[in-house]
């Protein structure tokens, strides 16, 4: 994760270094802020929870600061990148060795009660783009002093946290400056493999039973579907799944497979996006394949 902030630094180049007090002590607070965003089927909360990182002087000093938001990957919320990566330490020691000008770290919950948003706006699991690309600034400007300016808001990730950092960075140039991905994951796709990747037999009985839990792959594909192939008919899940079982074999729906395969792989956002991209100041990603 010491990879994220040196590369954020080297890639952009954003971030304008404030004459701060070296008094006080980091720290981190939760939050929360309301957004109009999350009608849903699944009871995914319209108050969203987040992790902030105040570096050391913040209290002390008038200064504003600029803001990284982070975004967590499957199995995670705004907790994991402070709990299980100890992110606060690193920013401390980059801080504290001139290699990170201070700034304000955001970590949002992008979770669902399933797993994972995926950074999709969905009936099912409410709109969790918008939410990112409307909700999210406003609502810390409003409450911390940072520089109001897309040369000093970047945005990081790791594995889908990734995915969705340059989803949110290919969309709105004007509010983001730089974007870093460490490993983006769903970048090209693969539907096809998905037929044979799952337990189908298995997944069919965990979806009668109402109960995914024999294989962390079934709330994850169910979160794809949640996001991508949406039915609000069709409960409990309300999604429509791309595979069937007809005499123990398993057959792919091409046309839902064709549509998880347009608005699933990140490189359908790159194409599409190309010239927001290039606007940044930096975009940067190790991808380790």
């Amino acid at each position: 994760m010491r990879n994220i902030f040196q590369s954020i630094c080297l890639a952009a180049g954003l971030f304008v270094a404030s004459t701060l007090s070296a008094n006080g002590q980091s720290r981190i607070e939760r939050i929360e802020i309301q957004s109009e965003n999350f009608e849903n089927l699944i009871g995914v909360s319209a108050t969203r929870e987040m992790m902030v990182y105040l570096p050391d002087g913040y209290d002390e000093s008038r200064a504003d600061y600029a803001v990284l938001y982070g975004f967590h990957t499957f199995f995670e919320d705004e907790t994991a990148l402070f709990e299980n990566y100890n992110i606060a330490t690193l920013l401390d020691a980059a801080i504290s060795e001139g290699r990170l000008p201070p700034v304000i770290v955001i970590t949002p919950d992008f979770s669902t009660p399933m797993n994972h948003s995926l950074f999709a706006d969905s009936p099912v699991t409410g709109n969790f783009l918008t939410f990112a690309l409307e909700d999210m600034v406003p609502a810390i400007d409003a409450r911390y002093r940072t520089i109001r300016d897309r040369n000093a808001r970047g945005l990081f990730g790791n594995h889908i946290g990734a995915y969705g950092a340059i989803k949110i960075a290919a969309r709105r140039p004007d509010l983001f400056g730089a974007v870093y991905g460490l490993h983006p994951v769903a970048t090209t796709s693969t539907p096809d493999g998905m037929v044979t990747f799952l337990n189908w037999e298995e997944y069919f009985e965990g979806v009668a039973k109402q109960d995914l839990s024999a294989h962390w792959s079934y709330s994850l594909f169910t979160s794809f579907f949640q996001a991508f192939l949406p039915n609000p008919n069709n409960p409990p899940y309300f999604v429509d799944i791309p595979v069937t079982l007809q005499d123990g074999e398993r057959i792919g729906d091409a046309a839902l497979l064709n549509k998880l395969s347009e608005s699933l792989p990140l490189i359908a956002e790159v194409e599409t996006y190309a010239d927001n991209l290039k606007q940044l100041n930096g975009f940067k990603y190790d991808w380790g394949r």
